[in-house]
């Protein structure tokens, strides 16, 4: 799927601390310093750990730290809020579908699936790209084909009030390239960008060019590929962030960038072989996809994301788009540790928490500062997301998309 260019509008009305009113705005410009500029004009953390361990030495940021975490986690319905950051679904169809889409129509003969109708203003479509969708396409033989996904000959953007934040992306394979034989639909959106006229207004035109009554046989034959679902956690530094996943058995983790002072993504279980949950600086990715100046990067609050995301042909278990509720509750498993006694801990485990975020990583970490504070009869105390609230929360948002999808008049 191709890149989001976010407006500064957006980010702003996202981001800002005056948007959010738990983030205290001096301690969150304190936050921000440690951040900066590389030589690619990209925000990264500095790479001055003299600068991030006299963060981590401040108690009050301490304090301040573990009051969000306990305020977003034991409180979560009055101060979180569970979002849809990905649907990517794809339907095997006949060659009517995939000639309603990509058959070539009027004297310019432009793809039919690119004439918008006179009254959607708002809605602007045009051909895009296959090559992120093609490109770790791979086959060794001609008899493995049919074991193969399908290889995509087209790809239309579908682009609203031409914010290109909010866009819908349709993937068309017509069989014929690579002699996949495969005739496919795939579409790829971010639902939690659009709202629910924007919802509708997309879903109209799949109507229009599809027939509502095969559009919506073609959704319940939808086979799930992605869903990602995650929290913002709003005023929280990923320096002050050591989590891990409560679960008994081993699991593969790693970070990004490697080679870094600080962690700034953490990946628990494989990226590429399973559904995995993922941790990461959210205001970093926004700000750089933005290109954002410093007077507006001053006011934005720290953000940390967590998220799952959900990949049922990797577990071993399709699912149908409309199984989207039932969606395992992960973000229930990941255990964030209290940052309150940080302050407190030699620099030796304070660095090393930085660098090293791995899951067996931070398990080790915990036990150094769990035994360190243990001499000082002081106990160290964790967070979790209640599993009900998250469960309840994902199946909500699963709902309300498939009566949108559907086109149900009962929609919210």
């Amino acid at each position: 799927m191709q890149n989001y260019n976010y407006t500064t509008d957006w980010i702003c009305n996202t981001f800002s601390v005056q948007q959010r009113p738990f983030v205290d705005a001096e301690k969150n410009q304190r936050l921000l310093s440690a951040y900066e500029y590389n030589h690619e004009n990209l925000l990264r953390f500095s790479e001055d750990t003299g600068r991030h361990l006299c963060l981590l030495k401040s108690a009050k940021l301490c304090r301040y730290q573990a009051s969000l975490l306990r305020a977003y986690f034991t409180e979560p319905e009055s101060h979180l809020s569970v979002d849809c950051d990905r649907i990517t679904f794809t339907i095997i169809c006949t060659e009517r579908d995939v000639k309603a889409a990509i058959k070539k129509v009027g004297t310019a003969k432009v793809y039919r699936f690119t004439k918008v109708a006179k009254k959607d203003t708002q809605l602007k479509i045009t051909p895009a790209s296959t090559y992120e969708i093609n490109k770790d396409w791979k086959i060794t033989s001609l008899n493995k084909t049919k074991k193969a996904r399908p290889y995509y000959s087209h790809a239309f953007k579908m682009e609203i009030k031409a914010c290109a934040q909010k866009s819908v992306f349709l993937f068309v394979s017509d069989g014929k390239k690579r002699d996949n034989g495969k005739l496919s639909l795939r579409i790829d959106f971010i639902p939690q960008h659009l709202n629910d006229d924007e919802f509708r207004l997309v879903v109209s035109h799949f109507y229009a060019k599809f027939g509502k009554h095969r559009f919506c046989q073609l959704i319940k034959k939808a086979r799930l590929t992605r869903i990602d679902f995650g929290v913002n956690l709003h005023g929280l530094s990923g320096l002050f962030f050591n989590a891990y996943r409560d679960v008994k058995k081993p699991i593969d983790s790693h970070t990004k960038p490697s080679n870094s002072v600080v962690a700034e993504t953490i990946y628990l279980n494989s990226k590429r072989k399973s559904s995995y949950c993922i941790i990461y600086e959210k205001i970093l990715k926004e700000a750089n996809s933005c290109n954002i100046d410093e007077a507006v990067w001053c006011n934005l609050a720290v953000t940390t994301r967590m998220e799952y995301r959900h990949y049922p042909y990797r577990s071993g278990k399709p699912r149908l788009l409309s199984e989207l509720d039932g969606i395992p509750p992960e973000l229930s498993s990941i255990r964030v540790a209290s940052p309150s006694y940080l302050h407190m801990l030699p620099e030796d485990i304070l660095l090393k928490s930085l660098t090293y975020k791995k899951q067996s990583d931070t398990k080790l970490t915990v036990r150094k500062v769990r035994r360190h504070l243990w001499k000082m009869r002081k106990k160290l105390t964790f967070f979790q997301l209640d599993k009900s609230w998250v469960q309840r929360e994902q199946d909500k948002l699963a709902q309300r998309y498939m009566r949108l999808l559907l086109g149900s008049d009962n929609a919210e």
